[in-house]
């Protein structure tokens, strides 16, 4: 009936709110490693003159 394309989004949102909820706060990625001030930001190989 009506009530379907509602009851397919809460389905579809209470997925994505677990997935959120284990992905973001239960288990989190580990933090990016701290990057050397001799590399630049953009990863080219710098020359000395």
């Amino acid at each position: 009936g009506t009530w379907a394309p509602g009851a397919i989004g809460a389905v579809i949102m209470a997925g994505l709110v677990v997935y959120v909820w284990r992905r973001l706060i239960v288990n989190p990625d580990p933090a990016l490693p701290i990057r050397s001030d001799r590399v630049p930001a953009d990863g080219a190989v710098q020359t000395q003159p």
